[in-house]
């Protein structure tokens, strides 16, 4: 397992112990890439996970550390994604299907937070996918 951590800045908006944080998942064939951001938008860190059982609950299971899981989008839910979908529906965690994420923007972990809102409105209050 690789793990990338980000380290916080006095810049970086820190969450309250309660606040909830939701993660992306970019899957691939062989491992998932996830990604964790509260919500505010920070990028909390990110880590790479072998796309099986085990990997799917090590995945889960890091995720938790950052508090308590909204919901985790999951790229390519009826693909590379499905396997992993199973698994965290059958935790209890809401799942979204999130399409195509451009990792490489610079917005990314905004973009991301605003997905997930738990009310369903971005930061804007608008309704829908950003």
């Amino acid at each position: 397992m690789t793990m990338l951590s980000m380290p916080h800045t006095a810049d970086t908006p820190q969450p309250s112990p309660a606040m909830s944080v939701v993660a992306g998942v970019d899957t691939h064939k062989d491992i998932h890439v996830a990604a964790v951001v509260n919500l505010l938008g920070a990028l909390l860190g990110t880590v790479s996970f072998p796309a099986t059982e085990a990997g799917y609950g090590a995945l889960l299971a890091w995720a938790r550390t950052f508090g308590p899981v909204a919901r985790i989008g999951v790229e390519g839910t009826g693909s590379y994604g499905a396997g992993l979908s199973r698994h965290l529906v059958g935790e209890g965690i809401e799942v979204v299907d999130v399409g195509q994420l451009d990792w490489h923007s610079s917005t990314r972990w905004d973009r991301l937070a605003r997905r997930l809102q738990p009310s369903g409105e971005d930061q804007t209050g608008r309704v829908g996918p950003a």
